[in-house]
């Protein structure tokens, strides 16, 4: 076994960098931070390369003193925090971060220099920090009061850190968005952000965070936004406030959720699912709400070390700060009195009658009762499921409709009908299969649409009029790409204003229905396909994510949705198109459409046997 030896100072600086310094975002981070900590009115961040070639933050804050330089780089040296208030910050959130303590993790994987002038000095002074030491003093230099920090060539000095970066526009994004945190928890500094020279954001200092909303997300979002105000149980307890989006206002993932702990935005999976428990019964399952909201607690009641970059958090009393999440959002939800869906008639009662033929008592009666034993079971999942059919063979090159094994199709079962508007249910002889309406056609119209853009020769729809889509920032880097990736299935979009795009063709094909009206999801969903980093199939077939995005988004857009009362055709034709479809037992987003109901799990609920 090899000898132990102590690792040189400049390596163990590199490896640790790695906690804190992940990509150009992370270094913008955390200077932008450094930023507001001194008291800055204005952030003007420069970026080339996406951030990897150069970050540089200016800022009109307090400035850092000349002799104070070089102690800034140093390790775990800050300027934030006194003796004597160390145990009352140090696990709290009274200020952004601590001096220095990020800066000798980013100056130990990049070429740094620093600018500064505190607002009492004659003149501004500049220093270069060195790994290992070795670096000349600060020397004077010009500038105004403030701080200048630039950043260039990140991981230069360890490769193969570098090579994970992605593109320089997906990196792009990620700074965009990061800087718009910071500006929605921070509406009172002005944020300006540039991209070789090119403006990308411009936000003026504003006095509420409605108005910072309004700059970032435009007054469509805004005006889906319900107010949150709740304050705590105590003055020393914690409050809320923010926006959260009205039931109508939804998304496929959480990117539309933003938490902030004392001004800052952090991850937390608690507050997540407070807020998703928030909305039971008010949203469409498997959607995800819209949210920014801001919760103020004493930095006592909060630890923000348990990531080195500070956006994940452990509450002291976790328990209380779910409660008023939770009680807080829903409150506000029941108050606006939207997205409650209505319960629907019971059996009976105008409900289509079978899929098949006019309903008969007998076949009423074992309705009635199959109703009630759908009701109990979907209190909770059952103890066993199994999808209806036998999957298909991968080999099989067959008709689709007979690809499920043997046995009867769907449209073939004894009795098809509706309950609760949103499930149809089939009577068969070993039990009951129970299918979500929504689910199941969404996945019947996906497989239709994503057959079409994959056979190519799309069919182009031109507008007179261009559609203009609002965007927000963190996509718009990869418009251009985008526009590339979309031109072969028939879009034709360009930029148009600094956050928004004009859409003036797109394929034929979407041109039924409310097609047209998908065209914002569309193009926001395509470009968040290309800011996705998990890869897999999307990423060995460059074309396999957008057509799928593409082909999910208009299907479920299109498809008749929990709530709609069906007419016995509109069962039968559903059946029907399942039978054609070629695995209609998943939906596009993963989520199951159909679950069966043995015989024996349901006489168990009537203490049969």
């Amino acid at each position: 076994m090899p000898a132990i030896r102590v690792l040189p100072p400049e390596v163990v600086s590199r490896i640790a960098a790695g906690e804190v310094v992940e990509r150009p975002a992370s270094v913008l981070k955390e200077l932008v931070e450094n930023s507001i900590d001194a008291s800055a009115t204005e952030v003007l961040v420069d970026l080339e390369e996406g951030g990897k070639g150069l970050i540089r933050v200016r800022d009109n804050g307090a400035g850092i003193a000349p002799e104070d330089l070089p102690l800034a780089f140093d390790s775990h040296a800050t300027s934030k925090l006194s003796d004597e208030d160390i145990e009352r910050s140090f696990f709290g959130l009274g200020t952004l971060g601590f001096r220095g303590e990020a800066l000798a993790s980013v100056a130990s994987v990049a070429m740094v220099e620093v600018v500064s002038r505190t607002h009492r000095a004659e003149h501004a002074s500049r220093y270069r920090p060195r790994t290992g030491g070795g670096a000349a003093p600060p020397e004077p230099a010009a500038g105004g009061p403030g701080t200048t920090v630039e950043v260039r060539s990140l991981f230069y000095n360890t490769p193969a850190r570098r090579k994970f970066l992605r593109s320089s526009s997906a990196e792009l994004s990620h700074c965009v968005a990061q800087t718009s945190r910071l500006a929605l928890g921070f509406p009172g500094v002005r944020f300006r952000l540039t991209h070789g020279g090119k403006p990308l954001l411009d936000l003026p200092a504003c006095s509420s965070l409605r108005e910072r909303l309004r700059q970032l997300a435009g007054n469509e979002v805004l005006e889906a936004l319900l107010e949150v105000r709740r304050p705590g149980p105590s003055p020393e307890g914690p409050a809320l406030s923010g926006f959260v989006g009205s039931p109508r206002l939804h998304r496929p993932d959480a990117r539309g959720q933003s938490f902030f702990v004392n001004g800052r935005w952090v991850r937390d999976r608690m507050l997540s699912h407070a807020l998703r428990s928030a909305y039971q019964g008010f949203q469409i399952p498997g959607r995800q709400p819209v949210a920014y909201l801001f919760l103020d607690l004493p930095p006592g009641d909060v630890d923000v070390n348990v990531h080195p970059t500070k956006t994940e958090v452990r509450f002291r009393e976790s328990s209380e700060v779910y409660r008023l999440v939770h009680h807080a959002v829903r409150g506000v939800l029941e108050a606006s009195g939207e997205g409650r869906e209505p319960a629907g008639p019971r059996l009976g009662a105008g409900v289509a009658a079978g899929a098949t033929g006019a309903p008969s008592p007998a076949l009423d009666e074992r309705r009635a009762r199959i109703e009630e034993a759908v009701l109990e079971l979907l209190a909770g999942p059952p103890e066993r499921e199994r999808p209806p059919f036998a999957a298909a063979s991968p080999r099989a090159d067959r008709d689709t409709a007979t690809a499920f094994g043997p046995g009867p199709g769907l449209a073939t079962a004894p009795a098809a009908f509706q309950v609760l508007r949103s499930y149809i249910v089939l009577d068969g002889e070993d039990g009951v299969t129970l299918i979500d309406q929504h689910a199941f056609h969404e996945k019947i119209l996906f497989e239709e649409i994503h057959r079409r853009l994959r056979e190519g020769a799309i069919e182009r729809q031109g507008l007179l009029v261009p559609e203009v889509v609002d965007l927000p920032p963190a996509l718009m880097p990869l418009l251009d790409r985008a526009s590339e990736v979309l031109k072969p299935f028939g879009f034709e979009v360009e930029p148009f204003g600094p956050l928004q795009a004009a859409v003036r063709g797109f394929p034929a094909l979407l041109d039924r229905g409310p097609g047209r009206a998908d065209l914002p999801a569309i193009l926001r969903s395509v470009l968040e396909a290309l800011i996705d980093e998990d890869g897999g199939g999307e990423a060995r077939d460059p074309l396999a994510g957008p057509v799928y995005r593409i082909a999910s988004t208009v299907a479920c857009k299109r498809a008749v949705k929990a709530g709609t009362a069906l007419t016995a055709e509109e069962i039968a034709y559903l059946l029907e198109r399942g039978d054609l479809a070629r695995d209609p037992r998943h939906c596009p987003h993963g989520r199951p459409t159909t679950v069966h109901l043995g015989r024996r799990d349901i006489e168990r609920r009537f203490d049969r046997k």
